[in-house]
């Protein structure tokens, strides 16, 4: 078993998949490498009782060895009533580290579920679902020999389209009234890029960066962003942290470097009585560059600590809505079949020391968007410019 600490769990990616299991004995000895229930206890007796009961008496069809002990672990993780504490199948195990490590084999389309209950997909530039011909606003009808239900499970429809590179998959979709079209799409290496960027206002200097995850290499890709913006001119800079879901605490610590000088506390870790000073990396190639920040109710965990982070010290200004409040941290145990189970062992308090679970961060300028305006950019543009009195 590989213990990983992923302090900053994903609030809208897999982990959001609130799962659970029941044979406690063996998640004690698994986790701890220890007993933390007695061989003989009298509830660990009664699963067992209840176990055997069932494979013996059940008239149904049987589910396998397997789907009972994945299934007994998701119900138990689903007594601890917290939506982070949660177990993972392989297949979800899987995904969750491809999208923190920005790589994954599959057709290059991002999958969207509308209010109907319909997938729709959205190619990527450049990338074979794009290639082939698949048109933004396909809906997905049938991955192979998977026919897609109404509202599907779209994590179980995301599996089916990823694969090893170089494998193919058949994709048949509906773009017309009664017009199935069938694709065979030979899938590739996929780059999950988090960054993007470009100028917003070259006159005024200002620039633009969006941060959608904190994986792997996102430190990498928000350096070489900002270098190429400063080579184009800018000399301020929005940094946009909307609807972004968090991720890996080794990035959320080096990105924060690039905007706080090293050794500055970015947040503390309070576990039951004691609190862990977590500091800033410092690399800093935007410390002095005047900065607003977008936040919304879809920025999360990792972002909110960032956010955070930078409005306690005066970095930044917070323009947009409240954000998320997940301010939980996670240890990651992973097993040998793949699966992994999260584990809430502690909270996160920004620099100041305020509590950002299930509170979030309030902005310091609540701007919400405008039919066909983005507002809170607009506004973060005119503080930068310092065409609204700020500077």
């Amino acid at each position: 078993m590989q213990k990983r600490t992923l302090a900053v769990a994903l609030a809208a990616f897999w982990v959001f998949m609130v799962m659970a299991f029941a044979a406690g004995y063996g998640v004690a000895v698994w986790v701890n490498g220890v007993s933390a229930i007695p061989t003989g206890h009298s509830d660990l007796k009664l699963y067992r009782q209840s176990w055997n009961l069932l494979n013996q008496e059940f008239i149904g069809p049987m589910p396998s060895r397997q789907e009972q002990v994945y299934s007994s672990i998701e119900g138990l993780t689903k007594a601890f009533d917290d939506p982070y504490t949660c177990f993972l199948r392989p297949q979800s195990s899987r995904m969750e580290q491809e999208d923190l490590q920005g790589k994954f084999g599959g057709i290059g389309a991002w999958l969207e579920m509308r209010s109907d209950g319909s997938i729709i997909l959205r190619p990527m530039p450049g990338n074979p679902a794009d290639r082939s011909g698949i048109k933004a606003g396909d809906v997905l009808v049938k991955v192979d020999n998977h026919i897609v239900p109404e509202h599907p499970d779209i994590q179980q429809v995301v599996s089916w389209v990823r694969g090893k590179p170089g494998t193919q998959v058949k994709i048949a979709v509906r773009r017309a009234p009664g017009e199935v079209i069938t694709f065979t799409i030979t899938r590739a290496e996929i780059r999950h890029f988090t960054v993007s960027w470009r100028v917003l206002d070259k006159e005024a200097g200002i620039g633009y960066v969006f941060l959608d995850l904190f994986g792997e290499r996102s430190d990498e890709e928000l350096r070489k962003a900002i270098e190429d913006l400063r080579r184009q001119g800018a000399s301020r800079l929005v940094l946009d942290l909307r609807q972004n879901p968090g991720g890996l605490l080794s990035s959320v610590e080096e990105v924060a470097g690039e905007f706080l000088p090293a050794g500055k506390v970015l947040l503390y870790e309070k576990h039951r009585d004691e609190e862990i000073a977590h500091r800033v990396r410092g690399k800093g190639v935007a410390v002095d560059m005047p900065m607003v920040v977008l936040v919304d109710s879809g920025t999360a965990s990792a972002a909110e600590i960032l956010a955070g982070a930078l409005q306690d010290y005066g970095r930044a200004k917070l323009v947009g809505g409240k954000t998320f409040g997940k301010g939980s941290v996670q240890d990651i145990h992973t097993f040998d079949d793949g699966s992994s189970i999260h584990i809430t062992i502690a909270k996160w308090l920004t620099p100041r020391k305020r509590a950002i679970d299930g509170r979030g961060i309030e902005p310091d300028l609540h701007v919400e968007p405008e039919a066909g305006e983005d507002a809170p950019l607009e506004k973060a543009v005119k503080m930068l410019k310092g065409e609204d009195g700020s500077k």
